[in-house]
């Protein structure tokens, strides 16, 4: 994922702070900052047959090479790997009794098998922290950001998740991390 494009979906549209000096020095901050990179909860559905070790291996596996490709080009701090946002299974096999195209966006999720991934998101999550440390770049993790109730179907933020995630990235962006440096996942 390119991080102008993550910051501006999450940052710019959402986070109350854009009116402040902080909007310019984020933008320089993305500006710097080529590159960051997620696989996560479309590539673990459970629609797929392969056992839920066999993806998380290929999707960490992917990821390091994904990793591998930038830093060809880039310094490691400007690499930042993004473990995915939790899922909201349990809202996603419920109706949504006032909004019909919701409950058919939860319905869709759940036929994909989207519903089954939150204890392959954990897994995920910590073996990015881990790929993150080996290849010696910045890492930063969504999981257990978005509070469960700005997941209207299940899986996609709304804009009050968009904020939680700004939140989170925001400062990580500001920040003059060190190559390696973890960010702390929020629980």
């Amino acid at each position: 994922m390119v991080v102008r494009r993550l910051a501006s979906q999450c940052h710019m549209r959402a986070a109350p702070s854009c009116q402040s000096g902080r909007h310019e020095k984020l933008k320089a901050m993305i500006r710097k900052v080529q590159y960051g990179s997620g696989l996560g909860v479309n590539n673990l559905p459970g629609r797929d047959p392969r056992p839920p070790g066999q993806k998380l291996a290929i999707c960490v596996q992917d990821m390091g090479r994904a990793i591998d490709l930038a830093l060809e080009k880039l310094k490691p701090a400007d690499v930042i790997l993004v473990a995915p946002c939790s899922v909201n299974a349990e809202l996603m096999r419920q109706p949504c009794e006032t909004d019909v195209p919701t409950t058919k966006r939860r319905e869709r999720n759940v036929q994909k098998g989207y519903d089954i991934c939150q204890p392959i998101l954990a897994q995920l999550e910590t073996a990015y922290r881990k790929l993150a440390a080996e290849k010696g770049v910045r890492f930063v993790s969504l999981l257990n950001v978005v509070s469960p109730e700005n997941l209207p179907d299940g899986l996609h933020p709304n804009d009050e998740g968009q904020r939680q995630i700004a939140a989170v990235i925001t400062p990580f962006l500001l920040e003059k991390a060190k190559p390696g440096k973890l960010a702390p996942a929020r629980r």
